[in-house]
């Protein structure tokens, strides 16, 4: 019987413990290591291309950005429009206008208010020494300006108006108080037409300052001395004995001294034209002895300021407030003002310093039509007095409603021009108004001095015979 075949013996290892296992010793890899002799392959050092399209696409980026920016910020647009703003420019270079020597004499030789504390005290509630000193220190004042106002031509467009700025000389102001202070003192004395005489002078004044365009600054003055001749004459009407007769003399003188719109309006074409040459200089091409003084504004450095963009500013807003002038209070728009809020804030912008400069320059600009308007409020109201005055003269009572003044003391009935209406009376307390500024009857409640308060320009009639 054969044998069996051996067994198979399967040989099964032990498992090594893993500290037991030697791991060979490599040494570490160096990518950097110098190529062995010998060594095959052999290593090829690293090398790093460089790519002359990707350097010269960056350069000509740079250069591109660079030429954008300066262009932007250099380039300047086309010279603006000015059709719309067109003036007469022909200057009268003729002999030069006795009225430009007699303003300065005049403004040199008023003498101001000896005492601070009455400069802000209406002249009327002065005490009559402190009126007689005002008048007698000012007596060649007084009659320089007498001079001036009968003067019969001012040659406005001659050139001499343009070599000094005599509307910003601080005389205007004491020049203003001291025909205040002379009405004041003439009527203490009883000698009430020289009164009125003295107050007519100051309306008269305003009139022709609003003519005399060549400087901003004489407007401003005007609307000044304005407001201040319809304070005495409100004060005067107040208390006045004088007949119909001579008061309807006096009306009819202050009808003639009424704010001219036309000369607002034109105004605005010549202030202009003012800061086009004082802005430019002689690249306006007007002539150079126009030039405002003579001088040329030192404007900011020619990267940030943007001549022609800078004059777009004011063309439209000049136009804008020429505007102004013909429409009513209500119906004004305030364009210019939106548009200096929304110039001037950008630090750095490629014109940012020519809008600063043009919100500088524009501000005094935009507050003229509604400063034209309320002077017009305050002569409506002075003109109804005056024929309050010449109807409780002839009937020794006020009358019940204005229209009772029609015809003979009114051809027309004033009309408030914040409102397109006629003006408020209260028959009662002999209260005329306008509504002002805030465009609501308020109390009616008078002011010292009277018109005094733009919100509500309110003056009364006394009723004393």
């Amino acid at each position: 019987m054969p044998n069996p075949p051996p067994a198979e013996v399967t040989f099964q290892p032990e498992p090594l413990a893993l500290q037991d296992v030697e791991r060979p010793m490599l040494p570490p890899l160096d990518r950097d290591l110098p190529s062995q002799i010998g060594e095959w392959p052999p290593r090829r050092p690293r090398t790093t291309y460089s790519n002359p399209w990707r350097k010269l696409l960056v350069l000509s980026l740079i250069v591109f950005a660079f030429t954008v920016t300066t262009w932007v910020y250099w380039q300047d647009e086309r010279p603006p429009s000015e059709e719309t703003l067109q003036i007469k420019r022909d200057f009268d270079d003729s002999q030069r206008p006795s009225a430009f020597g007699r303003m300065r004499t005049l403004l040199t030789s008023v003498a101001p208010v000896q005492s601070a504390e009455l400069v802000g005290v209406p002249p009327w509630r002065w005490q009559t020494p402190d009126l007689a000193r005002m008048v007698d220190a000012n007596g060649i004042a007084r009659e320089n300006l007498r001079d001036l106002l009968e003067e019969p031509d001012w040659h406005l467009r001659h050139k001499a108006w343009f070599e000094e700025d005599m509307g910003i000389h601080g005389a205007w102001t004491s020049l203003a108080i001291l025909k205040q202070a002379e009405s004041a003192y003439l009527m203490r004395r009883g000698e009430e037409e020289a009164a009125f005489s003295a107050a007519i002078d100051l309306a008269e004044l305003a009139r022709s300052l609003q003519d005399l365009q060549a400087w901003p600054s004489y407007y401003d003055r005007s609307l000044h001395i304005f407001e201040r001749a319809c304070q005495t004459l409100a004060d005067l009407l107040r208390t006045t004995k004088l007949d119909s007769v001579r008061l309807g003399a006096f009306q009819d003188e202050f009808v003639k001294c009424a704010p001219s719109n036309d000369a607002l309006r034109s105004g605005m074409s010549a202030w202009y034209l003012f800061e086009k040459k004082l802005m430019l200089g002689p690249e306006s091409q007007e002539a150079i002895d126009t030039l405002p003084g003579g001088i040329f504004y030192q404007r900011p450095g020619r990267l940030f300021f943007k001549p022609n963009r800078t004059l777009e500013f004011f063309v439209r807003s000049f136009r804008d407030l020429r505007d102004e002038a013909e429409k009513a209070p209500y119906n004004r728009s305030s364009q210019v003002g939106l548009r200096v809020g929304r110039v001037g804030s950008g630090f750095g912008l490629p014109n940012s310093a020519g809008e600063a400069y043009f919100a500088s320059r524009i501000v005094p600009y935009i507050s003229l039509p509604e400063r034209q308007t309320i002077a017009h409020a305050q002569h409506a109201v002075v003109v109804t007095l005056f024929a309050l005055r010449r109807f409780h003269a002839d009937y020794k009572r006020l009358p019940p409603h204005l229209v009772n003044l029609r015809p003979d003391f009114l051809s027309d009935l004033p009309v408030d021009p914040f409102t397109g209406l006629p003006l408020k009376y209260d028959f009662a307390s002999g209260i005329v108004s306008s509504v002002g500024t805030n465009y609501d009857s308020d109390k009616g409640v008078p002011t010292d001095p009277p018109l005094a308060d733009h919100r509500e320009i309110v003056a009364q009639a006394g009723r004393d015979p």
